[in-house]
């Protein structure tokens, strides 16, 4: 893997950390020869999401040339709002962005080689920007982490409960407790896992509503 790409993912570890369980990347993976059975294996053995994915980025760097660019394409079915963040670390090194089944949009020079002026962006890449965000039209939307620890310092007693009631199983919140010291941080981590199991669709609004329907306090929700 070339510098610039290893650069990129260890500037975006903690959220790809924090969003992707690797265990849905694998197959991709796998299928583009980049890992093999064994180290598949190794990053399921791994108890957490977050376990899973820390030692994939472990390995994706020691895995070639073709390996970021894979993983970029397995990103885009569940984990697609990571890859802009993946292409503006490119852009911003003077690379392009990575490869992908959608037309990605083009880093443009703002400069022009006469003499300094602005110059004016190919129609083109305008229209490939709009089809992205067609593609991914919540993409701005989606709750950031600092609204989650708002909501966390906030929630309090009988946080357990409220993380069934948004989805999450018994093993998930047993990991949220064990896994951090803190009320508030058991309560984050709780909400991050709801944010990756709702991926695109994990808005303020959509926390808010199924805030509400869970019991919560609206002192709490109306934090969003």
């Amino acid at each position: 893997m070339e510098e610039k790409h290893k650069k990129a993912l260890n500037r975006n570890r903690v959220e790809i950390i924090a969003d992707v369980d690797a265990k849905y990347l694998l197959p991709q993976l796998q299928q583009d020869g980049i890992l093999t059975p064994e180290m598949a294996a190794n990053i399921l053995a791994g108890n957490t999401p977050n376990e899973r994915t820390r030692r994939l980025l472990d390995v994706l760097p020691t895995r070639g040339s073709r390996a970021f660019n894979s993983f970029v394409k397995a990103l885009e079915t569940l984990y697609s709002w990571l890859k802009p963040k993946l292409d503006d670390e490119l852009c911003a090194s003077g690379s392009s962005p990575a490869k992908n089944l959608a037309t990605p949009i083009k880093c443009t020079d703002k400069k022009s080689n006469n003499g300094g002026a602005t110059s004016n962006p190919d129609v083109k890449d305008i229209t490939s920007g709009f089809d992205q965000l067609r593609i991914n039209p919540q993409n701005d939307n989606r709750i950031t982490e600092k609204e989650l620890m708002k909501v966390a310092k906030k929630m309090g007693k009988g946080w357990e409960e409220v993380g069934i009631e948004l989805g999450l199983k018994d093993t998930d919140i047993y990991r949220c407790k064990e896994d951090n010291s803190t009320t508030d941080m058991k309560i984050f981590a709780m909400l991050s896992k709801w944010r990756t199991n709702r991926g695109l669709e994990a808005t303020a609004s959509k926390l808010r509503t199924e805030l509400k329907e869970a019991g919560v306090d609206c002192d709490v929700y109306t934090l969003i």
